[in-house]
């Protein structure tokens, strides 16, 4: 793929700054130089212009101010180009900067592994002190002053949890006396959730100055020491609750900085329209009752004495009962009679001539509100009830600060469910997704339905932006950033989906978008085989059968080291099902995502196990790394198209269709082709990584928008399955060879 520079690039302000950057990119060509500090430092070093280029272009924006999306695919060195771009600058200009990821993998291999190695490179380069560190939220630390509570309560209580206590309290103590950071991680001791979360860091129950242990405070001490520091990484969740405190005007969760950098950027319009969203549930509102009766936090004690806490009970119990009225008349109105846990229910039209397949949850049933509802609003009366005599609590004198804080949050809680079923109920708001999910609790059954208010404790509300323009547009004009991912256009060679990107972070015409090449030679080492005859995949039955004899024969060509990457969970089980006998027979495991398995565990499993097949769900199209021969076949069981039934999916073409463009073109299209060129990127990792892409979904090549996909996927030698045996290294085949003559169809489901 050719380089592809979009939007003018930036320059660098007055001559001061000017020459601030000259020397700064000097410095910066040096470090990555054949003979420079990481060639000295890394064995087998090589220069790779992409890498350079990338590290410039970062560099350059940070120093201008002006905002860049660049994709930069596995293999360019991105982490490195950027994280010694952003060093440079920040040590030069003395302005902080965040580098924020999605996932914590990512974040674990900037901290261990490479900041240590770009600090030893700028200190061989001369530029001394860089100093960096990790961002974690509150929650990840003890409080010292909710500690002393728990130790107190468990001293009255006695038994096994004053022990629980006694030792957690020691190993903090011993945390103090070290120096230590006070994170559940390196107390050294096991810590039940529910203990932790009487002792964790609680930003609803934080006394700030006013805590006897402020000075010694872990979490103050991370904030002190986080200030201190060139550069800062974080996650996207953490960058957002620090924007969204920000503009609540609350003490903030981050130290002021100036420049933001955002690895897996693809991720950051979905986090932000996620970490906004808002959602209801009896569960929820009873649980806010149970912190008050348990006195959770510490300010609640000296509001809600026993007479205040029964006065509150009567609130709180006329609020549940008004609230499963309107839980059940939300059913009654979206759900049919008979309940089914088989998944998300209903469809939608994509386009007149193609509707992608729907992908079934198996955690509950949604749907959606797509217009007004008359549901009985007594919650209405019962909430202002509840917030008029916590008003008469919050204006008795003497409260200090925390309380007042508290009872404040509170009533915003309780405010909050009302308004969001004010804008649900009316559906007046055409810029969120609002829907209604029916989960059965672990342990209940259908049965359990005939009860009323059971049936209405399994219906939750929720409500979410579909677009995040309106919340990252402000805050990029006040940070610019720099975005970058391995994939972040459709098609990066295509101008148009690079406007659309750019517009869909809310940047528009004021970023630059930089399109790097794959240093990997794809054509020589990539093989496709694309399939022809396979039944429509709206075919269910016909298509799983399909699915699961095609899989048969490229595991009699690979022996395993397979990954095959679904669309759903429910065709991960039936063809899991189907292949299983024959896969047993052959000493082949078979290795299947479900809701409940932990994926580090399946991807360790499947690394250590050749002779395996990984069936993987959504979050396998990304962010697994398999080099070498341990990955040499993936295949795209599926065109990965958004499911039409999801609730925001649904909401988001609602919207597009109201603005005048075509769903499927605008956004269908564009996502499932970025998510099948992120499952592809999970074969070739390294220069001499070789291997198959398997593409059983044949509208491909029957549907007019698959040339489109093909034409932006990485260039490869296409052919049929026989052909991989040149793409793979030797294994023992798991049957003997009975193909023949190789095909030209390249459909792995024809006999040979």
């Amino acid at each position: 793929m050719e380089r592809k520079v979009a939007g003018e690039r930036p320059e660098v302000g007055a001559a001061g700054e000017r020459d601030a950057y000259e020397a700064a990119r000097r410095t910066l060509l040096a470090i990555f130089a054949p003979d420079g500090p990481l060639g000295r430092l890394l064995p087998g070093y090589e220069r790779r212009s992409e890498q350079v280029e990338l590290a410039e272009a970062v560099l350059e924006h940070l120093f201008a101010g002006r905002p860049l999306l660049a994709e930069a695919p596995t293999g360019t060195g991105k982490s490195l180009a950027y994280l010694v771009a952003a060093a440079i600058y920040a040590v030069q200009s003395g302005e902080l900067v965040v580098v924020s990821t999605q996932t914590l993998t990512l974040q674990g291999q900037l901290i261990g592994k490479d900041l240590p190695l770009v600090a030893r490179a700028l200190q061989a380069a001369g530029v001394e002190d860089f100093r960096y560190a990790l961002a974690k939220g509150r929650s990840h630390y003890v409080c010292l002053r909710r500690l002393d509570r728990f130790v107190e309560r468990a001293g009255r209580e006695g038994g096994a949890l004053q022990a629980a206590a006694e030792r957690l309290r020691s190993a903090v103590l011993a945390a103090l006396a070290a120096g230590g950071e006070g994170e559940r991680r390196t107390l050294g001791v096991s810590v039940p959730p529910d203990v932790w979360a009487e002792v964790a860091g609680d930003a609803e129950d934080c006394h700030q100055k006013r805590s006897p242990h402020y000075d010694r405070c872990f979490i103050q001490q991370a904030r002190r020491a986080w200030g201190r520091v060139h550069l800062l990484v974080a996650n996207h969740a953490l960058v957002f609750a620090d924007l969204a405190l920000r503009a609540a005007g609350e003490s903030a969760v981050l130290p002021k900085y100036g420049r933001l950098v955002l690895d897996e950027g693809h991720r950051v319009p979905e986090a932000a329209m996620r970490y906004f969203a808002a959602s209801v549930s009896i569960e929820r509102v009873e649980g806010w009752f149970r912190e008050i009766e348990r006195r959770r936090q510490s300010w609640m004690e000296d509001v809600f004495s026993a007479a205040v806490l029964e006065e509150v009970r009567g609130h709180f119990d006329r609020l549940v009962a008004a609230l499963e009225h309107v839980f059940l008349a939300l059913e009654a109105a979206l759900f049919p009679p008979s309940p089914s846990p088989s998944g998300f229910s209903g469809g939608s039209p994509v386009s007149a001539g193609e509707r992608p397949a729907e992908r079934p949850a198996v955690f509950g049933e949604a749907r959606p509100i797509e217009g007004p509802i008359a549901v009985p609003r007594g919650d209405r009366a019962a909430a202002e009830a509840l917030l008029q005599y916590l008003d008469r609590l919050q204006a008795a004198e003497g409260w200090e600060e925390p309380t007042i804080r508290g009872l404040r949050r509170l009533k915003e809680k309780i405010a909050g469910v009302v308004a969001l079923l004010d804008r649900a109920t009316e559906a007046a708001d055409g810029t969120t997704a609002f829907w209604v999910e029916r989960t059965m609790p672990p342990g209940a059954a259908w049965i359990d339905g005939a009860i009323p208010s059971a049936r209405a404790r399994w219906l939750s509300l929720h409500g979410e932006p579909i677009d995040a323009r309106e919340i990252l547009a402000p805050f990029f004009q006040e940070v610019p950033p720099v975005i970058v991912s391995a994939t972040l256009f459709p098609d990066g060679r295509n101008e148009a989906d690079r406007r659309a990107v750019a517009d869909a972070f809310g940047l528009g015409a004021s970023a630059t978008a930089l399109v790097l090449p794959s240093p990997f030679d794809t054509a020589s080492q990539m093989l496709y085989v694309f399939s022809r005859s396979g039944p429509d995949p709206r075919e269910e039955g016909a298509y799983l059968a399909y699915v699961a004899r095609a899989l048969k024969q490229v595991l009699e060509k690979t022996g395993g080291r397979t990954l095959a990457l679904f669309t759903n969970f429910a065709h991960i089980r039936a063809v899991g099902e189907m292949l299983r006998p024959w896969a047993e027979g052959e000493g082949i495991d078979l290795l299947l995502h479900t809701p409940e398995a932990d994926r580090e565990a399946l991807v360790a499993r499947f690394r250590a196990t050749p002779r395996a097949v990984l069936f993987g769900n959504e979050t396998f199209w990304e962010g697994i790394d398999l080099p070498g021969d341990g990955l040499v076949c993936v295949v795209v069981t599926k065109l990965p198209f958004a499911n039409p039934a999801d609730p925001r999916v649904r909401a988001r073409e609602r919207a597009l269709r109201r603005s005048g463009q075509d769903p499927f073109t605008a956004f269908f299209l564009p996502e499932a082709l970025l998510r099948l060129r992120q499952g592809i990127g999970r074969l070739i990792r390294t220069k001499d990584d070789r291997g198959a892409v398997v593409f059983l979904d044949g509208r491909l090549l029957t549907k007019r928008y698959g040339r489109r996909m093909i034409a932006a996927l990485p260039p490869a030698r296409v052919g049929s399955l026989d052909a991989l045996r040149a793409y793979v290294p030797s294994q023992t085949a798991v049957t003997p060879e009975r193909q023949g003559a190789e095909s030209t169809t390249g459909d792995p489901s024809e006999g040979r």
